[in-house]
């Protein structure tokens, strides 16, 4: 079966409170990453242009 599909019914299975809670830390976790990759352009062009 397709993983997407399978792991989406799985989500769709879990108490609403539990996917609120894991939507937020996705949420968190995924703005953490962009913050981190921005700071890493940041220096690298920093770096680059110094």
């Amino acid at each position: 079966p397709n993983s997407l599909d399978y792991f989406a019914d799985n989500i769709n299975k879990l108490p609403r409170l539990l996917r609120i809670d894991l939507g937020k830390r996705l949420l968190a976790f995924s703005n953490s990453l962009r913050v981190y990759k921005q700071s890493l352009w940041l220096f690298l062009s920093g770096v680059w242009f110094c």
